[in-house]
């Protein structure tokens, strides 16, 4: 499989590291077509036209110019476009609400098919959420299954609150009981080989078992 890129906000797009290479450099030499398309799905924020032109600038910085904004009207077009994306982006916002959009609309189906074809996934905040394992409930209630295709819990950019949301959401899951908090301006890469790689800031890893919560810092591939 391609890899998935978790970011907690659109930071990385504009991004350089130490080697003054993009952050995301990595994402044109894992598309094989000569003229990547790539699709933004706007879902969970609304379709805000805003912030699909900061993903155009972001992705015209990787020299990736085919971009499609996939809506919630999700027309002939935009089916057209999703399904010969080589490149998916799941934007930021509400998780709850992008994840109804794109199963009332029928995204979340071709998004399972085009994963399983090798189409690179990328989400930002609530689309890192999306393509991880569940969405906590509210205290009392039940987590929603995501996409699992990477296999862990995620949340982003909450270290100012400790992570509390996901310290709750891995004691609750039934099925998952290790979790990603991936910090501002941070993001992840889950490789085919199981492996994560590091983008800026360490991610902080939880695993709960025998009712008891352990936290880590992941400063490198693991």
């Amino acid at each position: 499989m391609k890899p998935i890129y978790l970011l907690s906000d659109s930071a990385l797009l504009f991004q350089k590291n130490a080697a003054k290479e993009y952050y995301l450099h990595s994402i044109p030499a894992s598309l094989d077509a000569a003229e990547p398309s790539v699709v933004y799905i706007g879902a969970s924020n609304g379709d805000v036209p805003d912030f699909f032109e900061i993903f155009q600038a972001g992705m015209q910085n990787l020299g990736l110019k085919n971009c499609t904004h996939v809506t919630a009207n999700f027309d002939a077009t935009e089916q057209a476009a999703l399904k010969a994306a080589d490149l998916i982006l799941l934007s930021g916002g509400d998780p709850d609400l992008g994840w109804e959009v794109m199963k009332t609309q029928g995204m979340i189906e071709i998004i399972r098919q085009k994963y399983l074809a090798e189409t690179v996934l990328m989400g930002v905040s609530a689309g890192a959420i999306q393509l991880a394992w569940e969405l906590g409930g509210e205290e009392g209630k039940a987590s929603k299954p995501m996409f699992q295709f990477a296999p862990f819990l995620v949340d982003v950019h909450d270290e100012d609150q400790d992570w509390q949301r996901l310290k709750q959401t891995i004691k609750q899951s039934s099925s998952m009981k290790r979790g990603l908090g991936i910090c501002k301006q941070s993001g992840v890469i889950y490789h085919d080989d199981q492996t994560l790689e590091m983008l800026g800031k360490p991610a902080h890893e939880f695993i709960y078992k025998n009712e008891s919560l352990s936290e880590s810092l992941l400063w490198e591939k693991t």
